[in-house]
């Protein structure tokens, strides 16, 4: 038996992220693969050769077989443009530096109708280039990957509906390190469904890398990991249409884990959820999987959640951007991001944020618990609409009690902070005591909260500050800091350590321009108007409220109702408020004068190119619902 080597470094290619992470290229969109590769041939078939020439290019072999029989180590095999019928059977490889390799000739393309099986003997194989329609007599899955270091790479791979597709793995071994990256994986398996027959299946295989394709309008899943997937990365992928998007699981004895599934649209599943897991009763439960910053929407089973299975079992769901993807042509399958997409800036990294992916402030709320029918707090939140205290230009008390954020950058000065820590902190704060970082600018708000945030350049650390007086080279004055490890969990200790009333973290439940613009993948925070003295740890540390038990507490999560219609006319930042107080809500972190969302006052331009403004949101309190663990 084959033994599973340690995990390698994920590969990301640069050009994606520079393309805004998934905008495939135009041969793969409008010809269904690559268009041939350029290396030179070793062996050569053609339609117009003979099994037994030589394969020379004047002499070709005729089938596709022949070609991958004839190859060795090192070795490159071209097919001529053209359909070519049979099976083809990869039995040898080569070696980590000489892969067999079997591709379209350069320039053309060519069509295998038949299975496409690499047995276990035939390891460091790629192919690539290729047109792959895999019907055989038996609908056996094709191709068929069942040897270590196997790349497939820019083909078109189908069946017409008959059976799976891509299978990674088999009872008898795992298997290893197999690329499955740049292809067009559709129409797989049987219709109607028989909840067996996915686009690619992840068997039995460990480190499988799954990047760049396009997959869609297949039976069942798009992918699937079951039942002992190990280590696999899913990134960059476009999977739309499917029965279901991405499923882990296991079985009764075996359960796939350490699987990261990150930066893909997944989307309009037809029978089933966009992200999903299942694990049989009585068997074990994955563990280390992760659904993260993928962009979600569509299928009957979205209600406003993008199609995320609730409270999944074995997988840590963080920071998914619910939207359309606002593809180039969906119906003539062209899955290219127009340049407004929304699902542009999870997929790139435009948009960064804090804490771990298992963080409270990263999953969305149904992974928390069951939203109440109504608002049963209502009457304590406040008559008036949400506010969004903070906006520059934006009308209300403007940035008097905005909440800023600067970031540093390498290279900024430290300086010294002089706390006046107020006598009813009675705990110490939690600050190290050091210098820190004076990005250029810095300036708390100039309301009596003197609210002020600083991040380091390394994103590691954040210090939030209340009643900041001074801010520059010469050193911070304020009342209260509290310092926060951004690679942690985002809850403090139960001490009075923030500069919020809750002892919630400020920027996590804090609105950014950069997020109002390109989308918003955390929970964000609000005030109402008073809290009881009592709190819901996590989030809450503490609190600073008075009321009494039975009312509205500090860590309470609230979500926005379904149903709530986005106003036509709705601007970005408008529409990307309500989506993620629907998909993630926002924790009670404070208590003022009014309902309200805060904001940071930094970035101007952008939060005008937002639209939004203190009074922009119509949400009341009764559109509010309280989420029940």
């Amino acid at each position: 038996m084959k033994t599973r080597t340690a995990v390698r470094g994920k590969r990301i290619r640069a050009s994606w992220l520079a393309l805004a992470a998934l905008a495939l290229s135009a041969a793969f969109i409008a010809g269904g693969g690559g268009a041939g590769a350029a290396s030179s041939c070793d062996r050569v078939a053609s339609l117009r050769g003979l099994d037994t020439n030589p394969g020379t290019e004047v002499l070709p072999f005729r089938s596709a077989q022949r070609l991958a029989s004839s190859l060795s180590a090192g070795q490159t095999g071209c097919l001529r443009g053209g359909t070519y019928s049979g099976n083809m059977t990869v039995m040898s490889g080569g070696t980590s530096t000489a892969p067999v390799t079997i591709q379209s000739y350069p320039g053309e393309r060519a069509v295998i109708i038949g299975r496409v099986w690499v047995q276990p003997t035939a390891d460091f194989v790629t192919v690539s280039d290729l047109d792959l329609v895999g019907l055989n007599p038996l609908n056996q899955a094709s191709p068929l990957i069942e040897a270590d270091d196997v790349t497939f790479e820019g083909n078109d791979i189908t069946n017409v509906q008959t059976a799976d597709c891509v299978f990674v793995g088999s009872w008898d071994h795992p298997i290893e390190r197999a690329v499955i990256r740049g292809n067009r994986i559709h129409n797989c398996g049987r219709i109607p469904i028989t909840n067996r027959h996915q686009g690619i299946s992840v068997w039995n295989a460990g480190d499988t890398e799954i990047t760049e394709n396009v997959i869609f309008d297949n039976a069942d899943r798009g992918i699937q990991l079951f039942p002992n997937a190990q280590r696999a990365h899913i990134a960059y992928n476009t999977i739309d249409g499917n029965g279901e998007g991405v499923l882990v699981s296991g079985t009764s004895e075996v359960a796939s884990s350490d699987n990261v599934v990150e930066r893909n649209v997944i989307t309009n599943s037809t029978n089933r959820d966009n992200l999903e897991s299942f694990w049989p009763e009585g068997g074990p439960v994955g563990t280390g999987n992760v659904y993260r910053n993928n962009c979600v929407s569509g299928g009957p089973r979205d209600n406003g959640d993008g199609g995320v299975q609730p409270r999944m079992a074995g997988v840590v769901v963080s920071s998914n951007l619910v939207a359309d993807p606002d593809f180039v042509d969906r119906i003539g399958k062209n899955f290219s991001l127009t340049p407004g997409s929304a699902c542009l800036a999870p997929l790139s990294g435009l948009t960064w944020r804090p804490f771990r992916d298992d963080s409270i402030w990263n999953m969305p709320a149904s992974q928390k618990g069951v939203a109440t029918p109504g608002n049963p707090f209502a009457g304590e939140f406040s008559s008036s609409s949400l506010e969004i205290s903070g906006i520059p230009n934006g009308g209300g008390s403007g940035i008097k009690y905005a909440k800023p954020i600067y970031f540093a950058k390498p290279g900024d000065p430290v300086a010294s902070v002089d706390v006046g820590k107020p006598s009813w902190i009675s705990p110490p704060l939690e600050w190290d005591g050091k210098p820190i970082p004076v990005p250029a600018g810095v300036a708390p708000a100039p309301g009596s909260d003197g609210h002020l945030t600083i991040v380091s350049a390394d994103r590691r650390t954040a210090w939030d500050m209340w009643r900041a007086t001074a801010a520059g080279p010469s050193g911070y004055v304020t009342e209260v800091i509290a310092q926060w490890d951004l690679t942690g969990t985002g809850v403090a200790g139960t001490s009075n350590n923030s500069a919020r009333g809750s002892g919630a973290p400020v920027i996590p439940s804090t609105l950014r321009a950069e997020e109002a613009l390109n989308g918003v993948n955390h929970a964000l925070g609000i005030t109402v108007p008073n809290v009881s003295s009592d709190y819901v740890y996590p989030p809450a540390s503490h609190s600073d409220g008075h009321l009494g038990p039975g009312s509205i507490k500090y860590g309470m999560l609230f979500v926005l109702r379904p149903n709530y219609p986005v106003p036509q006319g709705a601007g970005v930042g408008e529409r990307n408020v309500i989506q993620a107080l629907k998909t993630y809500g926002a924790y009670v972190v404070d208590q003022g004068a009014s309902l309200e969302l805060d904001a940071d006052s930094n970035n101007p331009q952008m939060w005008a190119q937002s639209g939004l403004g203190a009074s922009t949101l119509g949400i009341k309190a009764n559109d509010f619902r309280l989420v029940s663990p």
